[in-house]
């Protein structure tokens, strides 16, 4: 439909964004409203499902006070949320606990439990079904009271418009792929949940429901607007990166990161972790589980607050790794700090090595994102020689990508161009809205009309492969045995 727009709703691990998209993929407005998730014991990580309705409410009312006549031409609604996190709700779509994100480490005991039974290290902490088993031995009040487990998407879709569905690539319960749905109720079954209490899954493209009354009235948006079922993060970067081909790859550089590559569903025997793609595919996963989380941890450790408060400072810090080539310093940093994902040991832990009384508070800084480098090429290397895929120029996207002597550093280590998407804060809004646009992702080469290479600097490459074997030897002293068998 000529001269129409659709809404994507982006919600991240520290904030939302809402993004008025054209049909050629062009992002006529964005707005972006943060929030901040709660600890309140060890490794955990939630948040009040209200602020994500509280997100969307405040941002449409913004756009409307700006008379944006697009507003009337949307065609329909669409999200893309992060990863497993998990919702229990009433039947009226209420929210009876906490969101526990992807980030929360509480349900690794029933995770190892549901392993055992299983026979194999089929789920993590991370995943929904054993947060499940979590709340009904923790919390049993909410876990009767509810009246179906939710994931982020279906909660706000569920709240738009009354009906509780799945997305395609949410990677709960349910799929389309025969063999991953078998697996899937196996791991149900084993943890004894009732399958009335897990909604039924709906394509990416297929709408959910329409805009309610209710949710019309709350959101200012017109009565009856389609809404459809979205994505996960994942799926929607690799959309806007345009990797959406088999063996073809993106990395994200975000909060968080991962690697991701495109593989046939049959290749999930393969694969340590995987996610749900569209089409009947897979995306292959190497994440991190922190890459600006990773970045936020050795600035708030070595650095005062009013030193962070200072924008100038900040960007001399990040300036001086262009100036002050870590390539030629033995200090190094296996940041493993957040705990790791399969094939990784959940209790592995971060060093630093070859420290020196020498060594200045930058020096430390910089190592931390060097390490973090050094991770990515042993997943670029590990996809390489499992698959032979070899992405180069390498397309990369997430906030992090503004630090350019980081990006430069990237080069450097992982040894291939990195294509650096420009505007890539909006490359999960837009993969979004292609998804709504062109579900076969026949028209995703145009997302990528701008780009930024960053080529690999042969001096310091040379100089950081030497490094990148002690990097190694550090790395799988660490993991152990079990680790290096693995990777």
């Amino acid at each position: 439909m000529e001269n129409s727009f659709v809404l994507t709703f982006d919600f991240g691990t520290s904030g939302m964004k809402i993004s008025l998209i054209d049909t050629s993929l062009h992002v006529v407005e964005v707005l972006k409203r943060d929030y901040n998730f709660t600890s309140p014991n060890t490794e955990w990580a939630q948040i009040d499902p209200c602020v994500f309705i509280q997100a969307i409410t405040e941002a449409v009312r913004v756009l409307r006070e700006r008379n944006l006549q697009q507003l009337s031409l949307v065609r329909g609604l669409i999200l893309c949320t992060q990863w497993k996190g998990l919702i229990p709700v009433d039947e009226h779509g209420s929210a009876l606990y906490d969101a526990i994100l992807w980030l929360d480490k509480r349900a690794k005991p029933q995770a190892d439990a549901l392993n055992t039974i299983l026979g194999s290290q089929v789920v993590t902490s991370a995943d929904l079904i054993p947060k499940i088993v979590w709340l009904r031995e923790n919390r049993s009040d909410i876990y009767e009271k509810t009246y179906k487990f939710l994931e982020i998407n279906s909660f706000i879709t569920c709240f738009a418009t009354g009906n509780m569905a799945i997305h395609e690539t949410g990677h709960y319960a349910r799929s389309y792929i025969k063999e991953i749905q078998e697996q899937m109720e196996k791991s149900v079954q084993a943890a004894k949940i009732p399958v009335q209490k897990i909604p039924g899954i709906v394509r990416s493209n297929e709408i959910v429901g329409n805009l309610t009354q209710q949710a019309a009235s709350i959101l200012g948006l017109p009565v009856g607007l389609p809404v459809y079922g979205g994505l996960c993060d994942l799926s929607a970067v690799a959309i806007g990166s345009s990797a959406v081909n088999i063996g073809q790859s993106h990395l994200y550089f975000g909060t968080s990161g991962w690697l991701a590559t495109v593989l046939p569903a049959n290749e999930i025997t393969r694969c340590k972790r995987f996610s749900l793609f569209i089409n009947d595919s897979i995306l292959r996963l190497d994440g991190l589980e922190a890459v600006g989380l990773g970045r936020k941890w050795a600035l708030e450790l070595l650095f005062s607050p009013q030193q962070l408060e200072d924008e100038a400072f900040i960007a001399m810090l990040d300036q001086s790794i262009l100036e002050n080539d870590s390539s030629t310093t033995k200090l190094l940093s296996v940041p493993l700090i957040f705990s790791e994902n399969p094939p990784l040991p959940e209790d592995v832990f971060g060093a630093f090595w070859y420290v020196k009384a020498s060594d200045a508070k930058r020096d430390y800084y910089h190592a931390v994102l060097e390490g973090l480098c050094f991770l990515i090429r042993v997943k670029l290397d590990n996809l390489q020689k499992e698959f032979g895929y070899c992405e180069d120029p390498l397309p990369i996207s997430g906030g992090c990508t503004s630090n350019r002597g980081w990006l430069q550093m990237l080069a450097d280590i992982t040894q291939r161009h990195i294509r650096v998407i420009q505007d890539s804060q909006y490359v999960g809004a837009k993969g979004t809205a292609a998804c709504l646009l062109c579900y076969d992702t026949s028209e995703a080469s145009t997302l990528q009309e701008n780009y930024i290479i960053y080529s690999p600097i042969a001096e310091r490459s040379r100089r950081f492969d030497k490094k990148f074997k002690d990097f190694l030897k550090v790395y799988h002293m660490i993991i152990g045995n079990k680790g290096r068998s693995e990777q």
